[in-house]
């Protein structure tokens, strides 16, 4: 098997939200579900600068209480205000092909492009089953603009599918504005795949 290589990104919190009520312009992004792209996960600091041990997702966010409900790896749910956090972070590692799946050999790559800040109000973040969802009218501010983008082309005469998806870097809070900072990311991800057990047709 040909391993690929893994680009981590340092991401913060993706938006989606519920259907009943989130708008086909309000800004959704993937915190920590793994797609056919890249498969991701959180890291919470606290004030003190330690790791918030066992906590892997958010669940909901109360703006009455100002505190996150997370999940942690045991299944359980703890709260946690956002006065304790230092910030929250989140990392993306390209999909790599697992040797002892029965399916088509796939490689995965990414560009990244665009740093973006965004300033949320406290009663705008909405998180629902681990998504977040960012209102359209929350506009971003650019840290850094992409460059001069690369057009994808299948490098072993697989198929080719490209995505732009926009991933969170770090979410921080910002006690002077009562209002959440959160920095993303917009990255083009391709996947080719081959149909076989790679390109040569052999597995390695």
């Amino acid at each position: 098997m040909r391993s690929t290589p893994v680009v981590v990104l340092a991401v913060g919190l993706s938006l989606v939200g519920v259907a009943d009520w989130a708008r086909a312009e309000d800004l959704k992004i993937n915190l920590i579900r793994e797609d056919a792209y890249a498969s991701r996960r959180m890291q919470v600091f606290k004030k003190s600068g330690d790791k918030l041990s066992g906590a892997d997702t958010i669940e909901s966010f109360d703006a009455e209480s100002n505190s996150f409900t997370m999940g942690t790896v045991t299944g359980e749910t703890i709260t946690v205000a956002v006065t304790d956090l230092e910030k929250i972070e989140f990392q993306q590692a390209l999909l790599r092909q697992n040797p002892v799946a029965q399916q088509g050999w796939f490689e995965v790559a990414a560009q990244p492009g665009a740093t973006l800040m965004y300033k949320v109000n406290l009663d705008a973040i909405k998180i629902q089953s681990g998504d977040l969802i960012l209102p359209a009218a929350v506009l971003p501010t650019t840290i850094s603009p992409a460059g001069t983008p690369a057009v994808p082309t299948p490098q072993h005469g697989g198929r080719l599918t490209t995505r732009k998806i926009v991933e969170a870097k770090k979410l921080t809070w910002d006690p002077p504005s009562k209002s959440f900072r959160l920095e993303v990311q917009e990255v083009v991800y391709s996947r080719e795949e081959y149909g076989g057990s790679g390109p040569s047709g052999i597995r390695k």
